[in-house]
């Protein structure tokens, strides 16, 4: 199961021990959507996951970003799950729908 991970049906996965809150918008999107998160004191990644909790996209995030503008266009239409990694941790898990 390399690059795949197990995403439940809640939102919020881990969100009780999140230091990273995450706003998506717009949440229902044909591809393009922002990503707006706390600074992160260290580098790290956007991570988006499908159903079947498969990585779809990965992009680094540098130190103290705390905005990144993300294009799925040429995903399929369906449900997906953005959240951010850095230093070991996992941030909440927020969800999409590309239409």
């Amino acid at each position: 199961m390399s690059g795949q991970r197990v995403v439940g049906i809640c939102v919020g996965l881990n969100e009780q021990n999140s230091t990273v809150h995450l706003k998506v918008f717009p949440s229902i999107t044909t591809g393009k959507f922002d990503v707006e998160f706390g600074a992160l004191p260290e580098k790290g990644a956007i991570e988006i996951f499908d159903l079947s909790g498969k990585l779809i996209y990965n992009q680094e995030i540098p130190k103290n970003e705390n905005k990144i503008s993300i294009d799925i266009a040429d995903v399929d239409a369906g449900i997906y799950f953005v959240q951010i990694a850095y230093a070991g941790l996992r941030s909440e898990v927020v969800k999409i729908l590309k239409e």
